[in-house]
């Protein structure tokens, strides 16, 4: 069986949803705004496999492809 939701599982978000990188990597790992900045400015994020520098790129929820230090991003927001 296959479900279909229009919310991120557990998130609250909609899966079509918009977002800042730095906001959207900081909300589901915990570090801080100014540590993702670091991690984006040393070359450490990818986007749909590629290296991305800024924060201000937006992120759609549930279709691209977000990675930190070589572990993807998905899933819930960090509690």
């Amino acid at each position: 069986m296959s479900y279909s939701y229009s919310t991120t599982p557990g998130t609250g978000e909609n899966m079509n949803e918009k977002m800042r990188l730095d906001k959207y990597i900081s909300n589901r790992t915990g570090k801080s705004r100014k540590e993702v900045k670091t991690l984006l400015h040393n070359g450490e994020v990818l986007l749909n496999a590629q290296r991305c520098f800024s924060p201000e790129v937006k992120v759609e929820i549930g279709e691209d492809r977000v990675e930190v230090c070589g572990e993807e991003i998905r899933g819930d927001i960090f509690d």
